[in-house]
């Protein structure tokens, strides 16, 4: 008869690799850009399930033409990072990132009167007046108090998601993190604001009167609210301090705004139907004062500046400007919340053929644009300053055109096509690994972006992939492959170091950002 002893190290020996294992391999996952708020504010509360609804295509029974079509294509219908979404992929916390929309971009010449709410709700899954599309004096930075005040309504309530109550908590300080981490049920959010126009009155940006001091005291006025200085009366809500700090903010928006010059460019789909962009590098007068303005940490709480897709002259003056408070004492974390890497994702592949380039499931011709691409500078200069890096989950900013190529040629969410991301993603995080030599690994993380205009990879579409992508990775480190023209299965092994496959992962899918948020949140 054998001891009972060796029954219990049976037992013990199962739950490790078993169950036990299932856990251990699956780590909690922080998302660095999560875009669902874009229309929390406007969706139905149901108090049920889901706070955020997907919207889908209404047909309104009205004819749309093939220019408007293609200027929305990519306009984010549905919300691919919704709580139920986050909470089935095991996303603990995320950068919520608020966006007011552009109002340039409703200017389409295709969009006739009597029929453009119809239509642009049709494309957007947004609803505006028809009023809305004559008048332009649309306060951006209340659309954004509306998500905030949303979020703000909706957190004391429970959601019924995979037979399991689940509430999301907005993040003050660096102990709720530490909370939420420990919760079976709470989902942590840190409230970030995207694109310089969420500072101003559209009406300021369309009359072209962005240097007069009026402006100046608008924006300076906006900023002292969202660092919780001045009291918010102007919003309809009865009047307030804002409480929840801002994490960050960036200045990406596609039409100047009177701050900063961008990386973004409009496709030529979207050119031949929307305002003509008004080209402008580098930071305005302002916007070097709106940049001193969000970093100062002694007058209300510090708001980080996200470098993603602005342009490089405005990259090369903030480095400049963070150097000089470096000089002072002040280290300013440099944050790149939802890029590509150099190298890896580009704009266009020259040397493919356009008959190659047909056989991609959307022209990348018409698609010439410029990325939120960074280079090893820009990542030299993040690892000095230890800041982080999100890597976008867009699939031009994760592969060139030679590299989708052979993505669509796999049949559609086939194996192999899951192994030709997995591979430009590893290619992406090991080409920031091998620059950070003295910490491999550290300061990168997965930044979804997926609820942007994003050209999502269908194997890795929503944010209940997420789960699915760290075990995918997980494989990969378990047992490296060559990643032809960029890494060698050797060069993996060898940037792994001491590094196991689950401490990477782990590093890369929550850990690195964990550590960033902490550091970076008030303290209590």
């Amino acid at each position: 008869m054998k001891s009972p002893f060796i029954f219990i190290c049976i037992a013990l020996f199962l739950t490790t690799i078993g169950y036990g294992q299932e856990e251990y391999f699956i780590p909690k996952h922080i998302d660095m850009s999560v875009s669902s708020t874009k229309r929390a504010f406007d969706s139905r509360k149901t108090y049920t399930a889901n706070i955020w609804e997907s919207r889908e295509y209404k047909s309104h029974n009205v004819d749309i033409h093939k220019a408007i079509l293609n200027s929305y294509k990519y306009y984010p219908k549905n919300a691919q990072s919704s709580l139920e979404n986050l909470v089935t992929g095991n996303v603990k916390i995320s950068n919520q990132v608020i966006a007011a929309p552009e109002r340039n971009l409703f200017h389409n010449v295709f969009l006739r009167s009597g029929t453009r709410s119809a239509i642009y709700e049709s494309l957007t899954g947004l609803a505006y007046k028809e009023d809305d599309f004559i008048l332009n004096n649309i306060n951006h930075f209340n659309e954004v108090i509306n998500h905030i005040v949303f979020l703000k309504d909706q957190e004391p309530y429970s959601h019924a998601i995979e037979e399991q109550v689940q509430q999301y908590q907005l993040l003050k300080s660096a102990k709720d993190v530490d909370q939420v981490m420990q919760s079976d049920n709470t989902l942590g959010m840190v409230l970030s604001i995207k694109g310089g126009h969420s500072l101003s009155n559209f009406l300021f940006i369309e009359q072209q009167q962005t240097e007069t001091p009026e402006f100046k005291n608008f924006v300076f006025s906006n900023i002292d609210k969202l660092k919780g200085i001045q009291f918010i009366d102007d919003c309809g809500y009865g009047g307030f301090h804002l409480k929840v700090p801002i994490f960050s903010m960036s200045f990406d928006n596609y039409y100047y705004a009177g701050i900063c010059g961008k990386s973004n460019e409009l496709s030529n789909a979207q050119s031949n139907t929307l305002p003509k962009l008004i080209e402008y590098e580098g930071f305005s007068a302002l916007g070097k004062k709106v940049v001193a303005r969000l970093l100062d940490n002694n007058k209300g709480h510090r708001i980080l500046i996200d470098i993603s897709g602005i342009d490089r002259a405005s990259k090369n003056w903030y480095y400049e400007h963070l150097s000089a408070k470096a000089n002072l004492g002040d280290i300013v974390p440099i944050l790149a919340s939802h890029v590509g890497i150099e190298g890896v994702g580009s704009e266009l592949d020259k040397r493919l053929e356009k008959k190659s380039l047909k056989k991609l499931p959307d022209n990348m011709a018409d698609h010439h644009r410029k990325l939120d691409i960074i280079n090893s500078s820009d990542i030299q200069k993040i690892i000095e300053s230890k800041g982080l890096i999100g890597l976008s989950l867009d699939r031009d900013q994760l592969m060139n055109a030679s590299w989708q190529l052979a993505y669509y040629s796999q049949p559609e969410g086939s194996a192999e096509r899951r192994d030709v991301a997995i591979k430009a993603i590893v290619a992406n995080l090991c080409t920031v690994a091998k620059l950070n030599t003295k910490a491999p690994w550290s300061n990168i993380s997965i930044s979804s972006n997926f609820d942007n205009w994003t050209h999502t990879l269908d194997v890795y579409a929503s944010s209940e992939d997420m789960t699915r992508l760290a075990t995918d990775l997980l494989t990969f480190f378990e047992a490296p492959k060559d990643i032809d023209g960029y890494f060698s299965s050797k060069e993996i092994q060898r940037l792994m170091g001491n590094y196991s496959a689950q401490e990477i992962v782990e590093k890369v899918m929550y850990s690195n950002a964990l550590e960033f948020i902490k550091a970076n949140l008030p303290k209590e």
